[in-house]
């Protein structure tokens, strides 16, 4: 069931099935996870034909979105949304994603980082990696709104050490531009 006008946003019966399959899975009853996951499929859900665009507010309740929580714009001045890029993008670098976890963003081998045959490259950390990390991540080095962002130098409005930037050289990608919703892991339920 998906609901319309004020009632967007509940709880309907493929986000009750998708967590008792997730249920099943963490006590292993893997036939009641499969025949529940594959409930929720047959109830029309499937993956958004751009992960890059997928967090975006125009595509807030997509083919893709289980549960989710429904964006408010402009509620309160200065929400969490708009202050998560750093300071050289206008922003506080408030919240901002941690080293562990860009390091869960396999390869593009489908492999860990951590193991010796995914190719991984610690001298090229953000190359040959699962497109996804840099969909929802701006790593050092990337160009992103029109500059390249670089955290390490001390130079630079970005810069690690600075006044409301990010200590730890990563953002959010398109903080002002996505819903409340942000990537967790590269992961897609």
């Amino acid at each position: 069931m998906k609901y319309t006008g004020n009632d967007i946003g509940r709880i309907t019966r493929g986000a009750a099935l998708s967590l008792r399959a997730r249920l099943n899975l963490y006590m292993e009853k893997w036939d009641d996870a499969i025949a529940d996951s594959r409930a929720v499929m047959g109830l029309g859900y499937k993956l958004f034909d751009s992960y890059g665009d997928l967090f975006r507010i125009k595509n807030e309740n997509n083919t893709e979105v289980v549960l989710d929580v429904q964006y408010m714009e402009n509620i309160v001045p200065n929400t969490v949304i708009g202050i998560m890029p750093s300071n050289g993008f206008g922003g506080w670098g408030s919240i901002v994603p941690t080293q562990s976890l860009v390091d869960t963003y396999e390869t593009i081998t489908g492999k860990p980082i951590t193991d010796p045959t995914s190719g991984y490259d610690a001298n090229n950390p953000y190359e040959n990696r699962d497109p996804r990390l840099k969909a929802s991540i701006v790593t050092p080095g990337q160009l992103y709104n029109g500059k390249i962002y670089d955290p390490m130098d001390a130079e630079s409005p970005d810069y690690y050490l600075g006044d409301n930037n990010s200590k730890t050289g990563y953002l959010y990608k398109n903080g002002r531009q996505t819903s409340a919703i942000m990537p967790i892991c590269g992961t897609r339920v």
